[in-house]
């Protein structure tokens, strides 16, 4: 059974069957982010997160950055085939639109964290604030899963 509780415009939504990532999507004006999650990052300084991103109306918008207060450094990335060799890159921004929602998973669009303050442990949650060229700053929680976890399902409930 699902609830939906709306604040100005804002709008959470979690899903009481969800899966151990405790799923939440949050909407905002045009923007609608689901199931924000990463990896335990195992020791490491580095790690990555991923969700779906979809625009909720008639309306373009761009992912153009994020800030996590638990990294040093927080970068757009993809991961594409260059020689043979899958290599990560930088990416300035991602176009969203009605018809093109975003799906950052592990190897292909993500959000790179680096320069963390403390290895990302699984059953955690940590805030990231992405940054839209038009919805501006929308901050979600981040789900914290196990290595050998499967992803979560996005769902776009957020449509």
């Amino acid at each position: 059974m699902a609830f939906a509780l709306c604040i100005q415009q804002f709008a959470y939504v979690s899903d009481s069957t969800a899966d151990q990532s405790n799923a939440v999507s949050v909407s905002q004006e045009f923007v609608c982010i689901d199931s924000p999650w990463a990896y335990e990052s195992l020791g490491k300084t580095v790690g990555a997160a991923f969700m779906a991103i979809s625009s909720t109306h008639d309306a373009t918008d761009e992912l153009i950055g994020a800030t996590s207060p638990e990294a040093g450094r927080v970068e757009i990335h993809n991961i594409i085939m260059k020689a043979g060799n899958m290599v990560m890159t930088p990416v300035d921004n991602l176009e969203l639109s009605p018809e093109s929602p975003l799906e950052l998973k592990p190897h292909g669009v993500h959000i790179m964290l680096m320069g963390l303050n403390k290895p990302l442990e699984a059953d955690t949650t940590f805030p990231l604030t992405l940054e839209f060229r038009k919805s501006g700053m929308i901050r979600v929680q981040v789900s914290v899963r196990k290595i050998s976890d499967s992803p979560p399902d996005h769902k776009f409930v957020c449509n």
